[in-house]
């Protein structure tokens, strides 16, 4: 995965730096919720049995708010497309998220997911699908007017239960919404860009 991460890590920095100059979308302050549809760049490890980098679609949507209490119910929608170019394997992810985010003050945000994912590989031993639950519980806070830092501890109950961490780094109040950010879970492994449209 080494190429992609330096691929990942180039475009990451372009990305962030086009979002962080762009024009604000709104006047709006403060760490906002991100809705939308983007396309991303994704390097995938799974479990030791495959490698691979491709591309993907993220559409995320706020269904409800409490204002009384500043929670925020969302949903998020991902389907990766990934393949290993040596071997010409290839894997198919697809994943559903359910999460709430509680806004501590204007800056900060808690905020904890539950979520599917069913993976569908295409290895030189086989097909075989591979489906499990995830869930995290994180923290996302702004560092500035235009960026915002987002940590997580993740679980995932695979082939077996395992536990890691998430990071990702974004733009806020742009036109567009950059983000770069990695996650380890077990033997399971990803790095990915983001460039979302917002609605």
């Amino acid at each position: 995965m080494n190429k992609m991460k330096k691929l990942t890590l180039a475009l990451a920095t372009s990305l962030l730096a086009l979002g962080s100059t762009a024009a604000a979308a709104d006047e709006n302050t403060g760490l906002n919720m991100w809705e939308g549809v983007s396309v991303n760049i994704h390097s995938l490890d799974i479990d030791k049995r495959f490698s691979g980098e491709g591309a993907g679609l993220t559409f995320q949507k706020k269904l409800y708010t409490i204002d009384e209490l500043d929670l925020e119910y969302y949903t998020r929608f991902n389907l990766q497309m990934l393949r290993d170019e040596d071997s010409q394997e290839h894997a198919e992810q697809k994943e559903i998220v359910l999460g709430f985010n509680w806004n501590v003050t204007e800056n900060q945000r808690l905020f904890l997911e539950g979520g599917y994912v069913q993976q569908d590989l295409s290895l030189a031993s086989g097909n075989t699908t591979l489906s499990y639950d995830t869930a995290a519980l994180g923290v996302e806070t702004l560092l500035g007017e235009r960026t915002a830092l987002r940590g997580a501890i993740e679980y995932q109950d695979g082939i077996k239960s395992d536990t890691g961490f998430s990071l990702a780094l974004r733009a806020v109040h742009t036109r567009f919404a950059p983000e770069v950010g990695y996650r380890k879970v077990g033997d399971d492994e990803s790095v990915y860009v983001n460039l979302g449209f917002n609605f």
